[in-house]
């Protein structure tokens, strides 16, 4: 994790994501509260989510000041699971319509489709095979790596078929999970979701046809496999 105070940009669909790290400090924040004034404004981005899960520690001033340049933007959460930043969260003032969301199904709820990469294929060929629906939901894929390692990793399907699915990782600590894997051929594969339409979740097993990294965001594309 890194310990300065640092912030990295991204993006999913048309959801621009504001990525932070370390102690976030009056004295260190205005560099950080003026790089995300700038690329919204610049840009004219209308979807924006805070990533604070790399954040080591916010004080009062700092976070109110994180927190002007959002109240722009049309639809804005704040993507916060540690519970000492979810109560300093709730405990300021957040600019209106702003949610703050705890997991991925959060983060599907206020954003839906804006999620969706239009381009994205799931395999070559893909298009002519079966008919893609555009959709987010969440999706947790695991795999036993050896009897002392398993694999979890939640993300969110923007692309789904008959076929397969292609998934972004909104957790960057799950993009550095399925980076550090190797060989997913030789892995036994489990995808939990819940289909569009469906009342419950179910389990799908699945080979994972490759993963994609640019800058900071790792997507994958994974396909059904018949039983």
């Amino acid at each position: 994790m890194i310990a300065k105070t640092e912030v990295h940009k991204r993006k999913i669909g048309s959801v621009i994501i504001f990525d932070l790290y370390g102690d976030l400090t009056d004295g260190d924040i205005d560099t950080v509260k003026d790089f995300i004034e700038r690329n919204i404004q610049r840009g004219g981005y209308r979807n924006v989510i805070l990533n604070t899960q790399n954040v080591l520690h916010v004080d009062q001033l700092a976070l109110r000041k994180i927190l002007v340049p959002l109240e722009r933007p049309h639809r804005k959460a704040v993507y916060c699971y540690s519970p000492e930043l979810l109560e300093m969260f709730l405990n300021t003032y957040l600019p209106e319509k702003m949610n703050i969301c705890k997991n991925e199904a959060e983060i599907s709820t206020t954003f839906g489709l804006y999620l969706v990469e239009k381009d994205k294929f799931i395999f070559k060929g893909e298009r002519r095979k079966n008919q893609r629906i555009e959709v987010a939901v969440p999706v947790t894929v695991q795999a036993e790596i050896t009897p002392m390692d398993n694999l979890s990793v939640t993300a969110l399907i923007t692309n789904l078929s008959e076929g397969g699915f292609f998934a972004e990782c909104l957790d960057l600590q799950a993009a550095q999970t399925l980076r550090s894997v190797r060989d997913f051929r030789n892995l036994s594969l489990r995808a939990q979701f819940k289909p569009p339409l469906a009342e419950q979740q179910q389990t799908f097993d699945v080979e994972m046809l490759r993963t994609e990294v640019t800058s900071r965001q790792t997507g994958f594309a994974a396909k059904f496999l018949k039983n």
